[in-house]
């Protein structure tokens, strides 16, 4: 088993793409017959795709741990319960913050009235009102701005810098 860290780690700081020979080295070793894994905070659809042509041979731990999938299996989910993130979301929508939440297929723009963050290569984002027009689990809710004074109880802070902070399901850590 090879489990590796992506962003800093085979995704170099301030690259868009993964080297060559990265991919190179890591479809080897899965021809070897290694389990090779790529582990991050990155939502799955996001993960998925830096990948390119080797990521069928590759086990993607996404969303810090709260997603593990192999060949287009979802092996294992938590997923934030329902309830939780209509809370945590009503809450963010009246104090007019703007989150991002991760899905499996991909991830959604909650804006509030600090407007959407802006960050290159983000235009996949779907906007929406409430997180049940997702239409599918979330993973991870990714704050953007100040930081929150209450902490979303029930959820684990799996990230949080002077812009961002993170939250994922309790049982969810990517290692």
């Amino acid at each position: 088993l090879i489990v590796s860290d992506v962003d800093g780690t085979l995704l170099p700081r301030g690259a868009a793409q993964v080297p060559q020979q990265t991919l190179d080295t890591l479809s080897s070793a899965a021809a070897q017959g290694y389990a090779v894994a790529v582990a991050s905070g990155r939502a799955h659809a996001a993960l998925h795709g830096l990948f390119g042509s080797i990521a069928e041979a590759l086990y993607f731990i996404c969303s810090d741990g709260a997603v593990l999938t192999h060949q287009g299996r979802l092996l294992y989910s938590r997923p934030i319960p329902g309830g939780r993130l209509a809370d945590v979301c009503e809450k963010l929508r009246q104090s007019g913050r703007t989150a991002v939440l991760d899905g499996l297929a991909r991830s959604y723009l909650l804006c509030g009235a600090e407007g959407a963050p802006h960050i290159d290569g983000q235009a996949a984002w779907l906007p929406i009102q409430n997180p049940m027009e997702a239409g599918e689990p979330i993973y991870k809710i990714a704050v953007y701005g100040r930081p929150l004074l209450d902490y979303p109880s029930g959820l684990r802070r799996a990230y949080q810098d002077a812009h961002w902070q993170e939250w994922v399901a309790m049982g969810a850590d990517k290692g």
